[in-house]
């Protein structure tokens, strides 16, 4: 997220508006943020908050931002008959925050009107998808699957230092301090290998490639409508198998994962990383008949690792 201001604010500096209006220097602003990389890392940052294929939790970028991504996913394989297709319904709920503290946005370029930040983005975002599931030979099955999806990103700023009431007549509603709402729509395409399965143990490796556009329905400046593009890909392997009956939980499965993601194009820019692996590992409990709206409980914990991020995660999930 740095990286994307800091492209913005070099280029355009307070020295810049000495010598234009306040509306003058906006209007430039405008511009520079449709040709910067500011709309993929919203888009990215809401896209990635419903996307529901891996933990992620609690993130830290080099560049020193702290993110928090929780998703809950839901998804249901649908066959009417013998003579039709299998379908894949899948549906998550996600909600993401983004905090940053710069020292000075201006970087020195204003000597007497340094500003400090402090930066929170939140969004709140909802994905649908629906698609065939395609047998191919060897145990694969091949997913395909349109989506759409809307989310709601905010941004909550406070200026500090002798700049502060300069920075805000320039930058809120167009960096800082606005709210916005998105629609999406895209698709993804999974590879799934069903082969590794003994009638106790399962594991589940896929290959996902993700594809989003992302259409603002309303914002605070129209310097903010701009249409971006968010691509990522994510590789897991899934396992679960039952634990001994002499362990303290008896009826509890093992869980384990190991995933990669992979942002592509303009979305890894603006994010200050680019890729990342989790491990993550935890137990499932089926749920007793006494709660019928539960299928299973499951506490689990993960580790994100990466050359440009690191990132934790402890939590409890249900299925219904």
């Amino acid at each position: 997220m740095r990286r994307a201001l800091g492209c913005l604010l070099v280029t355009l500096t307070p020295a810049t508006a000495l010598a234009q209006t306040v509306e003058q220097f906006r209007d430039d602003l405008r511009q520079r943020i449709r040709e910067s990389h500011y709309p993929a890392f919203l888009g990215t940052f809401a896209g990635l908050a419903s996307d529901g294929q891996m933990s992620l939790g609690t993130l830290e970028a080099e560049d020193g931002t702290e993110l928090t991504m929780f998703a809950l996913p839901w998804q249901h394989d649908y066959k009417a008959s013998d003579s039709t297709p299998s379908l894949r319904l899948s549906a998550s709920i996600g909600y993401s925050r983004a905090r940053n503290r710069i020292d000075d946005l201006w970087d020195g370029a204003l000597p007497g009107s340094e500003t400090g930040l402090h930066s929170r983005y939140e969004a709140w975002a909802f994905d649908f998808g629906i698609g065939p599931i395609v047998p191919l030979p060897a145990a694969f099955t091949f997913v395909p699957e349109a989506h759409l999806g809307a989310a709601y990103i905010e941004n909550t700023s406070y200026y500090t230092g002798p700049g502060a009431q300069l920075s805000s007549s320039l930058l809120d509603g167009l960096l800082f301090n606005w709210q916005q709402g998105s629609l999406s729509y895209g698709a993804s395409f999974a590879l799934e290998y069903n082969g590794w399965e003994t009638p106790s143990v399962k594991w589940m490796p896929s290959l996902r490639y993700d594809v989003r556009q992302s259409e603002p329905v309303f914002v605070d400046d129209p310097g903010l409508n701009v249409e971006s593009t968010q691509q990522w890909l994510t590789a897991r392997l899934a396992g679960t198998g039952p634990i001994a009956a002499t362990w303290p939980f008896p009826d509890a499965n093992w869980r384990l994962s190991f995933g990669y993601r992979r942002l592509l194009g303009d979305s890894a820019r603006p994010m200050g990383f680019e890729d990342f692996y989790e491990l993550g590992a935890g137990l499932e409990w089926q749920m007793p008949d006494a709660l019928p709206l539960l299928s299973t409980a499951t506490l689990h914990g993960a580790l994100q690792l990466g050359e440009d991020v690191t990132g934790w995660t402890v939590g409890v999930s249900v299925t219904f």
